[in-house]
């Protein structure tokens, strides 16, 4: 086998293991909650801004995830698991991520109205946009990005890494590199899927985000930074046309009615004039 085909092979199984995972759980219509400067800036722009994943507040879930994979590699005595446990534990922990590699996201929800998504925007009422899931397949099929489903259940996340390992194993058994410039590469590849894995786990207290995710690693788009508050965020902007917009939901909170008219003139003077503008459900105080 050539290391190609290794490569391939460990993309393969990747791919056809979350494709078949986020077609059995895609939602009719994907959510992106805002506020309402955030709602102006992405349909002015027709932008969506990718955050790196090492600065976003719940980031510690990739540290969750490799510190589950290091502890199942640990137990695994065949030399590919030990190579692999040891490469997690220099440098960062991380395997490169944020040095010679980096991750990009954008948070979706596959719920529409959820009350612990309006409570970080209650001051303002908050909106969220609705995404046509179809429009964002196509982007996937051009290997744009990628979208994630997250796993929340503890059991599940075991079990996914458990045999993203014993695939590593296989393959690499049937590899059976004769250099170190067959090797590297083929590790490196694993400790990408590895990666891509993590990305994938939340803590279970969470699970009623119903949470998804755009990822884009090592992007190709100049890295531009955003302040929240005193921090740089690193991010790269993602493009989009109109008729990924399905709708827009204003959240519930404390307004002064004007957005009731205001917000139907803003998408059809940005040119979404075919996007549904709702209010949400919940009666929140």
């Amino acid at each position: 086998m050539s290391v190609k085909e290794a490569e391939e092979r460990l993309q393969s199984s990747h791919d056809a293991r979350w494709r078949a995972h986020n077609h059995s759980n895609e939602p009719p219509e994907f959510f992106h909650y805002c506020s309402a400067q955030g709602l102006k800036g992405i349909l002015e722009s027709r932008l969506f801004f990718a955050s790196d994943v090492l600065s976003l507040s719940d980031y510690s879930e990739i540290f969750h995830g490799r510190d589950m994979a290091c502890e199942l590699l640990k137990k695994r005595s065949s030399p590919l698991a030990e190579y692999l446990h040891d490469a997690f534990q220099r440098g960062r922990r991380l395997g490169g991520l944020g040095e010679t590699w980096f991750g990009h996201v954008v948070c979706l929800c596959g719920s529409k109205d959820v009350l612990s998504q309006w409570r970080g925007y209650s001051g303002t009422g908050g909106f969220a946009i609705g995404l046509d899931p179809a429009k964002l397949e196509q982007r996937v099929k051009q290997s744009d990005f990628a979208i994630l489903k997250m796993v929340y259940d503890r059991e599940e996340q075991h079990r996914v890494l458990a045999e993203v390992i014993e695939n590593f194993e296989e393959v690499f058994r049937e590899f059976a590199p004769k250099s170190v410039d067959e090797f590297n590469p083929v590790i490196l590849k694993m400790a990408l899927i590895l990666f891509n894995t993590f990305f994938y786990f939340k803590h279970p207290a969470f699970h009623q985000e119903n949470e998804w995710r755009i990822l884009k690693i090592n992007p190709q788009e100049k890295v531009q930074f955003w302040l929240r508050g005193a921090d740089l965020v690193p991010y790269v902007p993602l493009k989009f046309e109109p008729d990924l917009v399905k709708t827009i939901l204003h959240g519930p909170g404390l307004t002064s009615g004007i957005n009731d008219s205001s917000i139907r003139r803003l998408a059809d003077t940005l040119g979404f004039a075919h996007v549904n503008v709702e209010k949400s459900d919940i009666p929140l105080r």
